[in-house]
C-alpha cells in the first residue's frame, strides 16, 4: 500500500525555492519555512508542499498550471485510476509508453534506485508503469499542478511504496541533494526553453539525470518546415524538441557523460486519424514501430529519446 511520507521526513533533500539554500523546517503542522530567507510554504491537508503560488505565475507557466489543473472528486479520481489499473500496458498510450519506460529501466537498474525523485510527475502514470519494470522503494514526485499531484496516491496504492510530494515549477528545480537520481518523462517540453531548463539542472551538479523527451531531427524538420509537425498542447503550449547537439554540447561542458536511445512514438490523436475505421490492430502497429525504432537507434534517428546523463565526477 502506498504511503505519503510528512514532509519532515525527506526535507533534507530539499531546498527553498526562492533563495535555492538547504535549511527547510517544519513551522507547525500546516507549513514549512525556510531559516535562510524567510519564506514560508503551506502544506496541505493531504501532505503536498506547496513551492508553487498560482497567483504569483504569469504568462506561460500559469497557462501551463491552468491546462493541467483539475476538478475532480476523491471518487472520481479513484474511479479514473481503478479503470487504468485493470487497462494496464493494453491501451494505445501505455503501448507507446512501454519501450521508453523499458529503456529507462535498462539505464535505471544501474543506478541505486531505493530513492528517486521525479519532476513533472503529473499524476503519476509513468511512475506506475515504472513499477511493473523496476522495484522502486521511494519516489519524491513533484509537478506543478497541485491537483495533478493528488491523483498519484490513488493511482499507487496498492503499490508497495513511499511518496513524497511536493510542488515546484521545473524551472526551479527545489532538490538539493544530489546523489538521488533525477527522472522527467515527457516535462521538460513543456517549459519556455527545455535546453535551459536541462542545463540548470546539469549546472547543479546531480549525479544522475534521465530524461525521455520528444526529439528533433532531420525528418521532422523537413515536416516542420511544410508546418506538417508542428503540436499544440492542451495547454496552448508549443511544445519544444530536443535538440541532440545541444544535449551532447550540454553533457561535456558540466562534466556528465551521456548514454542515449532513440525511438518513434506516433501520437494517439495520430493514430485516430490513420485507423478511422477501425481495421488496423493498435498491437500491430505498435510491433512495427518497435522494429522500425530499433533500426533507426543505430543513426539515433527518432522523434523520441531517452537519455541518462551521468556525472564523471
Amino acid at each position: 500500500m502506498a504511503t505519503v511520507l510528512q514532509p519532515a521526513d525527506y526535507l533534507h533533500h530539499l531546498a527553498c525555492p526562492h533563495c535555492a539554500a538547504p535549511g527547510l523546517q517544519v513551522d507547525g503542522a500546516g507549513s514549512i519555512r525556510c531559516d535562510g530567507c524567510g519564506s514560508r510554504y503551506p502544506v496541505s491537508e493531504d501532505g503536498i508542499i506547496e513551492f508553487v503560488d498560482p497567483t504569483a505565475l504569469s504568462g506561460q507557466v500559469a497557462d501551463e498550471l491552468q491546462g493541467n489543473t483539475y476538478n475532480l472528486s476523491s471518487e472520481r479520481i479513484a474511479a479514473i485510476m481503478a479503470a487504468e489499473r485493470v487497462a494496464g500496458w493494453r491501451t494505445y498510450y501505455a503501448r507507446q509508453r512501454r519501450r521508453s519506460m523499458q529503456q529507462l529501466a535498462q539505464y535505471m537498474q544501474e543506478l541505486p534506485v531505493a530513492e528517486i525523485v521525479s519532476l513533472g510527475t503529473g499524476s503519476g502514470r509513468e511512475i506506475a508503469y515504472l513499477m511493473d519494470l523496476l522495484p522502486l522503494r521511494t519516489v519524491y514526485c513533484s509537478d506543478l499542478s497541485l491537483t495533478a499531484l493528488r491523483m498519484v496516491p490513488e493511482r499507487l496504492k496498492d503499490a508497495d511504496i513511499q511518496l513524497g510530494l511536493f510542488t515546484s515549477d521545473l524551472g526551479r528545480c527545489p532538490l538539493w541533494s544530489r546523489d538521488v537520481p533525477i527522472l522527467v518523462v515527457a516535462a521538460l517540453h513543456h517549459t519556455e526553453d527545455m535546453h535551459a531548463t536541462l542545463e540548470r539542472l546539469l549546472a547543479h551538479g546531480y549525479h544522475d539525470v534521465l530524461v525521455v523527451e520528444p526529439t528533433s531531427n532531420a525528418l521532422l524538420q523537413l515536416l516542420a518546415r511544410r508546418g506538417l509537425a508542428h503540436r499544440v498542447e492542451y495547454s496552448g503550449l508549443h511544445p519544444g524538441r530536443l535538440n541532440h547537439k545541444a544535449l551532447r554540447a550540454m553533457a561535456q561542458q558540466h562534466g556528465y557523460r551521456l548514454s542515449l536511445t532513440t525511438l518513434w512514438v506516433f501520437p494517439e490523436d495520430y493514430f485516430r486519424r490513420l485507423n478511422s475505421r477501425g481495421r488496423l490492430s493498435p498491437q500491430v502497429f505498435c510491433a512495427a514501430l518497435d522494429a522500425f525504432s530499433m533500426a533507426t537507434n543505430t543513426i539515433k534517428l527518432g522523434n523520441f529519446s531517452v537519455a541518462h546523463l551521468q556525472h564523471a565526477g
